[in-house]
Parts: C-alpha cells; structure tokens; sequence
C-alpha cells in the first residue's frame, strides 16, 4: 500500500528515539508481514508487559500462525 515504507521507516526512527516506548512496535506489527508480526509484539510486551492490546495482538498472530497453545498463553495474559 502506498505509504507504507514511509511509516516503517518512520516507526523505525522512533524505535531508535525512545528505545523504551512499546508503540513504535506494536505500530509496526500492524505493517508487517504476518511471519514477522510475533517478533514485534514480543519486542513490544518486553516494553509494556501489561499491554492488553499486544497480548491479544500477540494472541491472534500465533493463531494465525497454527500455534494454538502459544495464542491461548497470550490470551490468557491479555486477561490476567
């Protein structure tokens, strides 16, 4: 889509800017490929454990990817 490469570049920036904040991953798993979508939101929860977004997030891209007990995990922390 048009635009995209500018916003992960853009994401990317604020990645390195404020290397605490979770949005900038969460934002970029939105934009990514659906192989890759796991791996941000990690990056993101590792940022924001608590992160109801992210974990139910995190939830559907592992279900996404066939990986039941691991969404189910995800879920389950999305609640807690």
């Amino acid at each position: 889509p048009e635009g995209t490469s500018e916003a992960r570049a853009r994401l990317e920036s604020a990645a390195e800017l404020a290397p605490e904040a979770a949005a900038p991953w969460l934002l970029s798993a939105y934009l990514a490929e659906p192989a890759s979508r796991p791996a941000l939101l990690v990056a993101a929860l590792e940022r924001a454990p608590r992160s109801i977004e992210a974990w139910l997030e995190l939830g559907d891209a592992l279900r996404a990817q066939s990986d039941a007990p691991g969404a189910l995990n995800a879920y389950r922390n999305a609640i807690a």
